[in-house]
């Protein structure tokens, strides 16, 4: 199978996956994430607890001393301050539960919430492009930028042509 074949395959399969995905989350609801009272912006502390393990949210240097991929612990690095606003999830790829996806997603908002920056991301538009990079991870398209999830400002509305076509 040629290249172009498999990325019009992944394609396809990515927009009901996105499609089914997107509805079976936005359904849902969920309130089994605590948030750490503890919590000091930028720390070593997990920002919130789910029924899996924890969610940290912190820069680069700290995830990258406490990260221990061996847990189910989510690991994002705060980006938000760059040009181009970003959270990133670590090893995304190894959450296909549109649930699970949601229920961090959630999260994420809270974070910005409480910590306001310039990152600006709507549920759906997250959803949308953590499910197609988990697609293509799966389809071994471009594995080593499809591992992890850029959640980046200038994505917002890159996921929407898959579900047009």
């Amino acid at each position: 199978m040629n290249k172009e074949m498999r990325r019009r395959i992944c394609a396809l399969i990515s927009s009901y996956v996105v499609l089914f995905g997107c509805y079976f989350s936005s359904c849902y609801k969920d309130n089994r994430v605590t948030y750490n009272s503890n919590y000091e912006y930028n720390s070593e502390s997990p920002y919130a607890f789910y029924r899996n393990g924890k969610i940290y949210i912190c820069n680069d240097k700290i995830i990258e001393s406490i990260r221990d991929d061996s847990t189910n612990d989510i690991y994002v690095i705060d980006q938000r301050n760059g040009i181009d606003p970003n959270l990133k999830i670590c090893n995304s790829y190894e959450i296909n539960n549109p649930v699970e996806m949601n229920r961090i997603l959630n999260v994420l908002l809270e974070y910005e919430r409480e910590y306001p920056s310039n990152w600006n991301r709507s549920l759906t538009s997250m959803r949308r492009e953590w499910l197609a990079h988990n697609i293509c991870y799966y389809f071994d398209v471009e594995k080593y930028r499809t591992a992890e999830v850029d959640l980046n400002n200038k994505d917002e509305n890159k996921y929407l042509t898959l579900i047009k076509k």
